[in-house]
């Protein structure tokens, strides 16, 4: 029998935790904890387990109000089955389940839909598991009072209810959630997920046995992830040295870029500006170097060189000088075919003329952002950066701007004829507040 590695060990670990909540009868939401490091393995249980079943089912949409996300939740079910049907119908699997024509909205009209599917499909959605991970909280006392709705509605502790089950993780953003836990302790359940995922980079390390300058610059690389979680810019100094002397015997300029780059974060984080910045600089140099020879990694190194050095002036308030670092980010990102950070070095380009008072330049930016966002695939166009550019043009173009035909042209382009539906609203409410 082989040994499991370190991430399945935690994997392992991670799946007792689920199981402890699945055995509890009573309890239908579940608030899985864990710190910064451990969260990983909460995301990658989350995400395997959800790849192997059709009854994880996840709610992302930007949480606004109890109201709209409860109507935009029985949305994402049923956009989640009918992204499935066909895949179903190939497999030779009758999937042919309609929504019902619903006639109320809130918690009744989730729980309705959720329950059809349930009745017509028995042996595919035995039981509907939803994972909550709003992809933004803009009325955080209001989120807790939706899943207060949820779990005081009657039909969860029906027979068919109890076949319903939530999971909030914890995340940096996520509102505290202590008062509902007092207020439903028998309907809910909370995990502290303990994985200790920051020992996984030193023991697989540790496990593989490599020797030779690849192993040394692995074991170097993990020392160096402890020093900034330490603030030890000493030890750092000193790894990153060693680290580079590998890297210039040994020939590989990507991986002198990356030292380079996590040298500037950790510099960055305790102050140390000026450092930061000539770090930043130098890990663009061997980016470019990357570039020259033909590594495929160059081109996205030389994006985050850019927008670390974009960040330093960022912090000294040099605005133009940044606008200039986003820029060359985003051409190169566009060369690359890399929609995500094209869209991003655009709208930061953007946001940093618009400070300045070059709105006509900062317009011309956030369009290229738009056209840049036409590498990103469609289905991940509504969870990127475009969103935060619908959310910033509109209040920017006013409701009588000369752009607005082109901007609802390349909206077209983006999320096809039917883009109001995905981005209308925003729009809408930026219009009301011009």
């Amino acid at each position: 029998m082989r040994e499991w590695n370190p991430v399945e060990q935690r994997f392992v670990l991670a799946h007792e935790d689920w199981l402890n909540f699945a055995r509890n009868r009573s309890a239908r939401l579940l608030y899985w904890r864990a710190d910064e490091d451990d969260r990983q393995m909460v995301e990658l249980y989350l995400q395997v387990r959800g790849e192997g079943s059709c009854t994880l089912i996840p709610l992302s949409h930007p949480f606004r109000s109890a109201n709209e996300w409860l109507a935009e939740a029985t949305r994402e079910l049923i956009a989640y089955y009918q992204a499935r049907q066909e895949g179903a119908r190939q497999q030779g699997i009758v999937a042919d389940w309609q929504p019902p024509h619903n006639q109320y909205d809130g918690v009744v009209g989730f729980f309705s839909v959720a329950r059809s599917l349930m009745q017509h499909h028995p042996d595919i959605f035995p039981g509907l598991v939803f994972v909550i991970q709003p992809s933004h909280f803009f009325a955080p006392q209001q989120f807790v009072d939706a899943l207060a709705q949820l779990l005081s509605h009657p039909f969860l502790t029906s027979p068919e209810g109890a076949r319903i089950r939530f999971i909030v993780p914890e995340s940096a953003v996520t509102p505290a959630l202590d008062k509902l836990l007092h207020r439903f302790p028998a309907l809910t359940q909370t995990i502290n997920g303990r994985y200790q995922m920051r020992r996984v980079p030193g023991e697989v390390v540790a496990n593989a046995g490599d020797r030779g300058p690849s192993g040394e610059f692995r074991r170097l690389y993990v020392q160096l992830g402890d020093t900034l979680r330490n603030n030890d810019m000493a030890r750092m100094a000193q790894l990153r040295q060693q680290m580079l002397d590998i890297t210039t015997e040994q020939g590989w300029p990507d991986q002198a870029a990356v030292v380079c780059l996590t040298a500037g974060v950790a510099r960055l984080k305790s102050g140390q500006i000026p450092q930061a910045q000539a770090e930043y600089r130098q890990a663009l140099q061997y980016a470019r170097q990357a570039q020259e020879v033909k590594n495929p990694a160059g081109g996205k190194l030389i994006v985050n060189a850019l927008f670390g050095e974009a960040s330093v002036l960022l912090k000294n308030n040099e605005l133009f000088k940044a606008a200039a670092c986003y820029q060359v980010a985003a051409e190169q990102a566009q060369q690359d075919q890399d929609g995500i950070l094209a869209v991003e070095g655009w709208r930061m380009r953007a946001w940093c003329l618009d400070k300045v008072g070059q709105l006509d330049a900062a317009l011309d930016s956030a369009m290229s952002g738009l056209d840049a966002g036409l590498l990103i695939e469609p289905e991940m166009r509504a969870h990127s950066g475009l969103m935060l550019l619908m959310q910033w043009l509109p209040e920017r173009l006013g409701v009588f701007s000369t752009r607005r035909k082109s901007l609802h042209q390349k909206l077209a382009q983006l999320f096809g004829e039917e883009w109001q539906q995905h981005v209308g609203r925003r729009m809408e409410r930026a219009d009301r507040e011009v």
